[in-house]
């Protein structure tokens, strides 16, 4: 299965991950709307980041984008094309926001890996840009594909950058 990318359910259950509470006060250098940017990933073609910022400028709503993983089995390393599933809302506090947690992978009908370890961190800065870092790693179970069960996985660390549409 070397050199062949095999894309793999998505990561349902961000959905149902630690939802942070909304700020009191709008920050400045935000704009509301729709973003849309690129990923970095060391060995990596750029992947993407979509999400969209509230009207009130509190909260990132349904972040979500494609990103690459490195999967460890039987000495053999498998590359996965992974689809992140919209977050929950994060709340922007003093230009920033973030999610840490852990969630469930499925495959759109069944579990295939629990307690997958997920980390995202931005900011907004100049003209509204939002830059920042994601993480996931993750242990495939006995109901992923042959190929994957008891795959170790990790994304390493992503860098991303957002623009308004």
């Amino acid at each position: 299965m070397s050199g062949v990318r095999r894309t793999i359910g998505r990561g349902s259950a961000l959905a149902a991950a630690v939802v942070l509470a909304l700020a009191s006060v709008a920050v400045a250098g935000v704009s509301s709307g729709k973003y849309s940017g690129t990923t970095a990933q060391t060995g990596e073609a750029a992947g993407q980041v979509h999400f969209t910022v509230s009207a009130s400028k509190k909260a990132v709503h349904v972040f979500s984008g494609a990103v690459f993983a490195s999967c460890e089995k039987s000495g053999s390393t498998l590359p996965l094309d992974v689809t992140l599933d919209p977050t929950p809302d994060m709340a922007i506090k003093k230009g920033a926001f973030g999610f840490h947690g852990n969630f469930n992978i499925d495959d759109g009908k069944v579990v295939i890996a629990k307690k997958v370890d997920g980390s995202i961190k931005g900011k907004f800065g100049a003209h509204s840009e939002a830059t920042g870092t994601m993480s996931f790693k993750w242990k495939f179970d006995s109901n992923a594909p042959a190929e994957f069960r008891g795959a170790a996985c990790t994304t390493g660390s992503i860098s991303f950058i957002a623009k308004p549409k």
